[in-house]
């Protein structure tokens, strides 16, 4: 293959097109053009001709860097056209075409919470877009299309350019899962992903008419965010470019990190810290407070006691069954205490979700039926010293109780 000379006087957007993009950008998404291309504008703009290769020295990037920054955009956006410049100049470099590679730093970038929605607010964005009228590409009920497709952002958290290109041959409704081939990925990796019923529900609402896609779209791409925010403002929410599909991805990594679910693995990310720098926010969710045990001198924990709601027709003790699922060896127990069954759910199923946030390995399964409730410890994954943070959940959760182990009756043969 012969290659065009270039010289110091070549303009970069022709050494890119000839030289750079067919080497080193093969296959690489129109996203990323895109981006090269604001740069090639950007820099044409500040100087009032093409820039060149002669422009690659510390001087003039850093003179267009500092102009960029000045018309308002954000440190992270000059870092990234910092980015893209300094790939053409290693490569320009390493061909000898300019004398050395710049030393240009990247400007400090603010570390700020990342947004995200909370449920009750995906919640208003749902009912906002099941209330659409109109069909989308001249087939699918727009109050049908938008749902299932923020449900799946929601249960998934996938990037926006893999949903819009589900097909629909790659989903199991029986198993409830979508697979996302490598090539719909950012990151050329494969993906299975599971989504819950109620998505699957919507997903067959949309289904038909046979059809390739699952989400096809007639209209051209600003369209599709001109109708999300419109559902967005219908839901009473900020609208705009800081609040599209990504959002979803965000919240999604963030309810599930506050879950015990490993965020970086949902999103497909090969760096922990990439996810919790620019995807989790856990600012509203369960923190170390909610879960910490409190401190005290001079004997054990003060039980915390609740309220005894007036009530009439209940019955004045309750059967608790404890089940250990975590110790094979461990006795079931049948405790029989003086307290109406109601007054017990809600310092029970607190705690059951304060174990569930808090990241020990262990969860409480809460059984309820005909005034018998059947407490159950299970493993939810390993962790360094299980057994002593399941020693401190049963004994708070005994303490909730008012009981002590003393009191528990085995019971034999006990599943």
């Amino acid at each position: 293959m012969t290659t065009a000379k270039h010289t110091k006087e070549t303009e970069l957007r022709k050494f890119f097109a000839e030289r750079y993009q067919p080497i080193r950008l093969l296959g690489c998404p129109d996203k990323t053009l895109r981006r090269y291309k604001t740069v090639f504008n950007t820099w044409a703009r500040f100087l009032g001709r093409e820039p060149t290769l002669g422009h690659l020295t510390d001087v003039d990037i850093a003179a267009v860097l500092t102009w960029y920054h000045k018309q308002g955009r954000t440190a992270e956006t000059v870092n990234t056209m910092l980015n893209h410049i300094m790939a053409l100049a290693r490569y320009a470099a390493g061909k000898r075409l300019i004398d050395e590679v710049p030393d240009v730093l990247p400007m400090p970038e603010p570390v700020e919470l990342p947004s995200i929605w909370t449920p009750e607010e995906v919640g208003r964005i749902l009912d906002a877009a099941r209330e659409l009228r109109g069909v989308v590409s001249g087939m699918i009920p727009a109050c049908r299309f938008w749902p299932a497709l923020l449900l799946i952002a929601y249960d998934t958290g996938l990037r926006a350019g893999a949903i819009w290109q589900i097909q629909i041959e790659h989903i199991d409704l029986e198993r409830r899962t979508i697979y996302i081939p490598a090539a719909c990925q950012k990151n050329r990796r494969a993906q299975m992903v599971s989504i819950h019923p109620e998505t699957i529900e919507a997903i067959r609402q949309i289904i038909e008419p046979e059809r390739k896609m699952l989400f096809p779209w007639g209209g051209c791409e600003s369209t599709k965010y001109n109708q999300f925010n419109a559902i967005l403002k219908r839901a009473g929410l900020p609208a705009g470019r800081k609040n599209q599909l990504h959002r979803l991805r965000r919240t999604c990594a963030s309810l599930a990190h506050s879950m015990g679910i490993d965020a970086t693995a949902q999103l497909g990310h090969s760096s922990d810290q990439v996810t919790r720098r620019h995807y989790l926010n856990v600012s509203g969710l369960a923190q170390a407070a909610s879960v910490l045990p409190r401190p005290w001198r001079g004997g054990p924990a003060p039980v915390k006691s609740l309220p005894e709601p007036e009530e009439t027709n209940v019955s004045p003790t309750t059967t608790i069954v404890i089940r250990n699922k975590t110790e094979p060896n461990t006795a079931t127990e049948s405790i029989t205490i003086d307290r109406p069954f109601s007054h017990l759910l809600v310092s029970i199923l607190s705690l059951a979700a304060d174990i569930e946030t808090s990241q020990t390995g262990f969860m409480l399964v809460v059984g309820m039926a005909n005034g018998l409730l059947t407490l159950t410890w299970r493993k939810s994954r390993t962790i360094w010293d299980a057994r002593k943070q399941w020693s401190f959940w049963d004994r708070r959760l005994r303490e909730e109780l008012g009981i002590d182990k003393a009191r528990g009756v085995a019971v034999e043969g006990a599943a």
